[in-house]
């Protein structure tokens, strides 16, 4: 294999623009632990395994990795953010603290939103209104089936799901890492109690739209979701939109209410410690039945 290009110069290819970057990556990273400790061999969560696990993340941890900081710094973003957080990410290492985006910021986001949506669902409901199943089976036609397939129960079964517990959806595109966060996110969910629907492959690596998942959180009736891109940003930024029921992306005023949950655990770490709980791979809250032909039938 040819020495890697330390230069950036008018003649080089895509490929050799990739791997130049990938090579600083490395480097900034062999550096920084020379000096300081193994980022790269310690990953936090154990995604490579399919059981279910529990992460301490005690007062230690916190002061290693900064997460006061991290956590302030996604506070002081969010009260400007209408489209995610956008941020680096180090695309060889995800966990690496270093980097506002991180597999550290996506856990506490999701354990905050648990507790978030959970506070909603009453108000989502308060009107006391009723569906009107026949109205919406007209209306749908043979999207009832779709629905009915996706949930693996009746449509009646289906709106009383809705009403009972907050439900998700998580997804993404093709930015880096972009599998290991959806299963990060969604096994914290389900760990939580918390049903995600998700598309069909177990390790997360089908991908998706923006479009398609503030379609489907609005159509599904469900309590929101997350969908991972940067948009238009660079290759090595990263960024989770948070959906609201209706399919927009959350808005200045609840991502206060996240930060003052993150807040919370940050306070619960730093005392003592705090357990973050990652459910089986085969949970059944893990609703792994979106296919691509579901989706264009609900679409169409």
């Amino acid at each position: 294999m040819a020495e890697t290009m330390l230069e950036v110069t008018p003649e080089m290819t895509p490929a050799e623009m990739r791997e130049y970057y990938l090579e600083q990556t490395r480097r900034s990273l062999a550096q920084w632990e020379a000096n300081n400790f193994s980022i790269h061999d310690n990953p936090p969560f154990p995604l490579d395994s399919d059981a279910a696990a529990e992460v301490r993340l005690t007062p230690e941890l916190a002061q290693r990795i900064n997460l006061r900081e991290q956590i302030e710094a996604f506070a002081e973003e969010a009260k400007v953010s209408t489209a995610g957080v956008r941020e680096n990410q180090n695309v060889l290492c995800p966990w690496d603290h270093r980097y506002r985006i991180n597999e550290y910021i996506f856990a506490l986001i999701a354990e905050a939103l648990s507790k978030l949506v959970v506070e909603l669902q009453p108000e989502r409901f308060a009107d006391g209104h009723q569906v009107d199943l026949i109205k919406v089976r007209k209306h749908l036609s043979e999207q009832v089936g779709v629905i009915e397939a996706i949930f693996g129960r009746p449509l009646e079964e289906v709106v009383e799901l809705m009403k009972a517990t907050p439900v998700r959806i998580v997804g993404g595109e093709v930015r880096s890492n972009t599998p290991r966060y959806v299963d990060l996110m969604s096994r914290i969910y389900a760990a939580n109690g918390l049903p995600v629907v998700l598309t069909e492959d177990p390790k997360c690596g089908d991908t998706s739209n923006i479009f398609m998942w503030s379609f489907l959180t609005f159509v599904l009736g469900l309590s929101g979701g997350d969908y991972f891109t940067s948009s238009h940003g660079a290759p090595q930024k990263q960024s989770d939109k948070i959906l609201a029921p209706d399919g927009a992306q959350y808005l200045p005023p609840l991502y206060a209410r996240i930060v003052d949950h993150l807040l919370q655990i940050l306070e619960q770490i730093e005392a003592g410690g705090y357990t973050l709980k990652l459910a089986a791979r085969k949970d059944p809250k893990l609703i792994h039945r979106l296919s691509y032909s579901r989706m264009a039938t609900l679409y169409a």
